[in-house]
């Protein structure tokens, strides 16, 4: 994690709010294609629900992680499909030569 040089009460902002580090994080992170933005997105709008004891509520954050994992299964088939059209575009290129 990136640490920032603004403090306060000695500390500095990715330990005063850890969360919004994160997202921060992420949001630097430069985008591949459609589906990466979707994730980037996600990752900075997902909240998660809390039980007044004992963290979060488990079946929510099961919820969630199905979520993301469409979103991952997603970006994976378009980044297959980029490929597969990267590899033929190299194909043709070696027929022609």
């Amino acid at each position: 994690m990136e640490k920032t040089q603004t403090k306060q009460n000695g500390q500095t902002e990715a330990k005063r709010n850890p969360v919004e580090a994160y997202k921060k994080k992420i949001a630097d992170t430069p985008s591949v294609n459609a589906e990466h933005d979707k994730l980037i997105q996600w990752f900075q709008t997902v909240r998660f629900r809390k039980k007044l004891f004992g963290g979060i509520d488990e079946v929510y954050l099961w919820r969630k992680l199905e979520e993301l994992n469409r979103l991952y299964e997603s970006a994976l088939t378009a980044e297959r499909a980029r490929y597969d059209a990267l590899l033929e575009m190299y194909r043709e290129k070696e027929v022609e030569q």
